[in-house]
C-alpha cells in the first residue's frame, strides 16, 4: 500500500515551522511500516492550487499510488481535480473551513460563507473525511468522516529542566507565552497583551513572550521555562500548541477555541475562558501565576492523543479503504 499526502506546506530551512505538524505525522506513519510519499504544492496564493493540478497529473503519470490524503480544503480540491478512481482522504484543519478574518481577528462574513460552502461540497466529493474536532464535525456533517486530531511528540514534548540564561530569561520574572504568530490577526496578540496589562496591576513582574520561527526543540524548551500558555485566538481547529504544553505540564488559559475545551478539561490549574474580556483572561492568568503550580496531570490526559496513537488510527482509516479496494488481499 502506497499513500500520497497533498500538502501545501512543509518545512524548510528557511521556515523550520511551516506544516510541522503534517510532516511529524507523516514521519509517524512510516514508523508504522506505511509507504507514504509527499507532493508540495508550490506557489504563492490561490494559483498554486490551480497550478498543483496539472504538476500532480503530469507526477501520477510517472508514480502509482493506492491511496491520497490532502491536507487543508484548498489542497483538497487540487487533489479532486487530479486523481480520479482512488480512494481520495481530506482533512479539514479548522482555518479552511471558518475561512479569513480581518485585522481585528473577526470573521469576514463572505469568506466564512464560501469556505464552509466549499469544504461541505468537498467532503461529500471525496471517499473519506478527517477533522480536527467534534465542532468542524457538526459543520461538515458527512457520513464518511472521522475526528482526528493531531497528535503531540511526547518524545519532544516533555517535562524537563532548562537553564534560564541559556534562554535570555530571567527567573524573577513571571512568563506567559503567547500560543501563536502575533502577526496572524486570527490569533488576536491584541488581547493576549490587554490580559497581561490588567495582570501587571497585579503581579508586576509578569511579561508576555511569543515565539516566531522556531523550532520545534525551541518551543519545547520555553514550554518547561514559562509560567502560562495563553491561546486568544478567534478560529483554531485542534490547536496543536495546547497538546505540546499540556505534553510538558505547562498550565495553559484559553479562549473557548477549537477543541480547547476537551484537551483541557480535567487538566490542573488549567482554565478556559467562555468570553473575549481581557479583564476575564487577566483573571484566569492570575490563578495560575499566582498558584506557582504546574499542571502534574495535563500529560497524562494529553497522551491519550500521542503522535503514536494517532498514527495508529490513521494507518487502520488507510487500510480500510485499501482492503474495500483490493478485498482478496
Amino acid at each position: 500500500m502506497k499513500v500520497l499526502n497533498i500538502v501545501g506546506n512543509y518545512p524548510t530551512e528557511q521556515d523550520p515551522q511551516s506544516g510541522i505538524f503534517i510532516k511529524s505525522q507523516i514521519e509517524s506513519l512510516k514508523d508504522k511500516g506505511i509507504n507514504v510519499d509527499v507532493f508540495v504544492l508550490k506557489g504563492k496564493g490561490i494559483k498554486k492550487y490551480f497550478s498543483g493540478i496539472f504538476r500532480l497529473r503530469r507526477h501520477l503519470k510517472i508514480h502509482r499510488y493506492d491511496i491520497f490524503h490532502a491536507h487543508y480544503m484548498y489542497c483538497g480540491w487540487t487533489a479532486r481535480f487530479a486523481v480520479f478512481n482512488k480512494p481520495l482522504i481530506v482533512s479539514f484543519m479548522g482555518s479552511d473551513v471558518y475561512g479569513k478574518v480581518d485585522v481585528k481577528g473577526e470573521k469576514r462574513f463572505l469568506s466564512a460563507v464560501i469556505h464552509k460552502q466549499f469544504s461541505r461540497l468537498l467532503a461529500r466529493l471525496v471517499t473519506f473525511t478527517i477533522v480536527k474536532s467534534q465542532k468542524l464535525s457538526e459543520i461538515i456533517n458527512v457520513r464518511s468522516m472521522e475526528v482526528i486530531p493531531n497528535g503531540v511528540d511526547l518524545d519532544l514534548f516533555k517535562p524537563f529542566k532548562v537553564k534560564f540564561e541559556d534562554l535570555n530569561l530571567c527567573e524573577e520574572k513571571k512568563y506567559i507565552l503567547f500560543g501563536g504568530n502575533p502577526w496572524y490577526p486570527e490569533k488576536r496578540y491584541f488581547l493576549a497583551k490587554k490580559a497581561v496589562y490588567f495582570l501587571r496591576e497585579k503581579i508586576f513582574n509578569s511579561e508576555l513572550l511569543y515565539l516566531s520561527n522556531s523550532d520545534q526543540k525551541t518551543v519545547a524548551e520555553y514550554m518547561n521555562a514559562v509560567d502560562c500558555l495563553l491561546l486568544t485566538s478567534s478560529e483554531e481547529g485542534s490547536p496543536n500548541i495546547i497538546k505540546e504544553a499540556m505534553a510538558c505540564n505547562l498550565p495553559v488559559v484559553s479562549v473557548d477555541v477549537g477543541d480547547a475545551g476537551e484537551r483541557l478539561c480535567g487538566a490542573d490549574n488549567c482554565y478556559v475562558v467562555k468570553s473575549d474580556d481581557p479583564a476575564e483572561i487577566s483573571d484566569s492568568l492570575f490563578k495560575v501565576l499566582n498558584s506557582g503550580k504546574r499542571s502534574d496531570n495535563s500529560r497524562d490526559i494529553v497522551s491519550l492523543i500521542s503522535i503514536d496513537k494517532i498514527a495508529d488510527k490513521l494507518k487502520s482509516v488507510y487500510l480500510e479503504l485499501y482492503l474495500c479496494l483490493n478485498p482478496k488481499i
